[in-house]
């Protein structure tokens, strides 16, 4: 890559960016995703651009189907404008013909990156508070950045946000304001929060993002 020039990372198309793992990124390579298309052959990108020559980085793009491997050299000069993969499956499948279609009906729609159901999800949240680079955000399927299906709670970020601001801590606030902590696991760029709950708080530092939840 080269400093000042930006290169788009382009993916298999249908798959989903989960999250990426680049140290140092927010200093030196920022990165932003991106997408085109519709539907399952929609291709999302992450597009680098490096503020200085003469680095040499690993980064990690993880995905719902595999994990890139990237060793990224800046220079002054010398850039790629795309980057794309050519996939062992692919070559496989043109070598053994179409596979034969198979019987039954199809899986109840879900949003890519969350994987909840949309008939079961429910999003009504609404967030206040600080706006920092890791403030929850919609999914490129348009999923609100907060949802529920009854059963757990999904917060969405920015991947690969999390990795360069640093994860903040997630507290259930009560109705006296008093914070306790919440039971939540990170997967990729979401958390997932075990229960339902009407006043959730995100806090790193100083900087604190409120999730409320709007009574039905």
């Amino acid at each position: 890559m080269a400093e000042g020039n930006q290169t788009l990372v382009c993916l298999k198309p249908g798959e989903v960016v989960r999250d990426i793992v680049a140290p140092g990124a927010q200093v030196w390579i920022p990165h932003q995703p991106y997408s085109f298309g519709k539907g399952n052959r929609r291709t999302e990108c992450i597009a680098f651009m490096p503020r200085r020559a003469g680095l040499n980085q690993q980064i990690s793009v993880f995905t719902n189907e595999r994990k890139y491997d990237l060793n990224v050299e800046t220079h002054k000069r010398t850039h790629h404008v795309e980057v794309r993969w050519r996939y062992p499956e692919d070559w496989l499948a043109a070598l053994n013909g179409p596979a034969a279609l198979t019987g039954g009906s199809p899986s109840e729609p879900r949003d890519r990156t969350t994987e909840l159901a949309f008939r079961d999800r429910r999003c009504a949240y609404t967030l206040d508070g600080d706006t920092p680079a890791w403030r929850p955000v919609p999914t490129a399927d348009g999923q609100p950045p907060v949802c529920d299906d009854g059963e757990i709670t999904i917060i969405n970020f920015t991947p690969g946000a999390l990795g360069a601001y640093g994860a903040p801590v997630l507290w259930r606030i009560a109705g006296d304001g008093t914070r306790t902590p919440a039971q939540y696991g990170r997967m990729n760029a979401t958390y997932h929060v075990a229960g339902i709950h009407d006043h959730l708080l995100l806090g790193l530092g100083a900087q604190e993002v409120h999730i409320r939840r709007s009574r039905p």
